[in-house]
Parts: structure tokens; sequence; C-alpha cells
């Protein structure tokens, strides 16, 4: 599984490579790196049959109505529309190998 620390230091270290610190260009990079692991699961699937099952089970059901919540208004992502950025997070994404070293 990505770690989510992982894909922020990815995309900051894409960033400064860039030498820019723009938030837009690390989200460009992160929507990109998540859409290469999502083909890459696709993939995953159709080739070895790996399949997940969403199981809600009934006391995490009842604790959260029990909460009472209610949906926020949206917030907008913010992106430079970069499309290198994108494609290498693309790559990145696509490449990434569970069993590397995670940043911890």
């Amino acid at each position: 599984m990505v770690r989510n620390k992982t894909m922020v230091y990815l995309a900051k270290e894409y960033v400064k490579s860039q030498y820019s610190t723009s938030k837009g260009l690390k989200n460009d990079y992160l929507i990109g790196f998540l859409s290469g692991l999502k083909d890459k699961f696709k993939e995953q699937v159709a080739s070895k049959g790996y399949a997940l099952v969403l199981v809600k089970d009934a006391l995490v059901i009842r604790e959260v109505d029990k909460k009472h919540l209610r949906k926020g208004a949206s917030s907008r992502v913010v992106m430079d529309h970069s499309s290198d950025a994108r494609d290498t997070g693309y790559r990145d994404g696509r490449a990434f190998n569970e069993h590397q070293k995670m940043i911890q």
C-alpha cells in the first residue's frame, strides 16, 4: 500500500526539482501519481485476478450515524495544469513497487 507520506515526499521532490514552490504543481503531480496507481491496479486485477470487496461493519455504520455528520462545501483544488507534472507523477505511480522503501 502506498503511504500518504511517500506520495507527498515524491511530490515535494518533484516540485523542488522544478525550482518551484507551487502548490498547483504539487497537486498536478499527485493527480498523475494516483492515476498511475489506479491504472497499475486495474492491470493487476486483469492479469492476476485481484479484487477488492468493501464490507461495511454494522458497528461502524451505527457509530458514524450517531455523529450526525453532514456534507460540507466542496473544496477547490489548486492546479497549475502542468502536463509534465502529471506525466511524471503518472509514470512514478505506475512504476511504484509496494516493496520499495517507504518514507516514514
